[in-house]
């Protein structure tokens, strides 16, 4: 299936999945006024945004009145024409998550992030209530809240196993790592890591580079997630070859 023929909700999730960074909007607390910033950005599996803030900043008192944001995903840079190439806006309330599982997901994507959240910062998750994707000129959608998160119940064994699948893969296949990410996702250099499997797809970092697999069809549990990867290993050595 071709970007362009799957679902504008599946597209606005593979933005948000893929984003290492978002610029996030607020309203502020004592005037009212829009108010945005560049914050650090990570996933849940079921595709809903996660942000670090610092108690301190301006963002945290106004969540704080009122936890309705906005967070723009921008794939935009690099191309000639911008405004032709694809971005996302999420809108949501954001609340503060002590998940375990959000967490190692932000720190695995973001290395930094471990030592800020020994400070004041803290990681929040943004209920998703509807989002906007633009695709480029005419290619513009409004997506509902419900569409834009990805139902996991069915594949709840696979998301209670993700830090063993990260783990497996960093520790015996960093050779596959680096397939996927230069053959695969076009992005250059070795020593890339796991930083997340969900059931769409998984998550790539490198020297403050992340890059995004998707898998052609949903996985459910460890084991299809084995044959997933070992498939788009041999996928790679294959491209790598010709």
């Amino acid at each position: 299936m071709t970007e362009a023929a799957q679902s504008p909700a599946k597209r606005t999730r593979d933005l948000v999945r893929a984003s290492a960074f978002s610029q996030l909007s607020t309203l502020d607390a004592t005037d009212g006024w829009p108010y945005g910033s560049l914050v650090m950005a990570a996933c849940d599996p079921d595709g809903s945004p996660l942000i670090m803030i610092s108690q301190l900043a301006v963002h945290t008192k106004n969540i704080a009145a009122d936890s309705r944001v906005a967070l723009l995903f921008d794939h935009t840079h690099g191309f000639e024409e911008r405004l032709a190439n694809a971005r996302a806006t999420v809108m949501g309330r954001a609340e503060v998550t002590n998940g375990a599982g959000a967490r190692d997901r932000f720190c695995a994507r973001h290395p930094s992030a471990s030592d800020l959240l020994e400070l004041d910062f803290s990681i929040f998750k943004i209920n998703i209530e509807r989002g906007h994707f633009v695709g480029g000129f005419g290619d513009v959608f409004s997506v509902a809240g419900d569409d834009l998160k990805f139902n996991g119940d069915a594949c709840a064994d696979l998301i209670a196993h993700e830090a063993d699948i990260v783990e497996h893969m960093n520790t015996d296949h960093a050779d596959a790592l680096d397939l996927y990410a230069n053959i695969l996702c076009g992005q250059p250099g070795t020593g890339w890591r796991l930083t997340g499997c969900d059931p769409e797809g998984c998550d790539l970092y490198c020297d403050d580079t992340t890059a995004r697999l998707n898998f052609s069809q949903i996985v459910h549990n460890p084991d299809e997630a084995r044959a997933t990867l070992v498939a788009l290993a041999d996928e790679a050595r294959n491209q790598n070859k010709a």
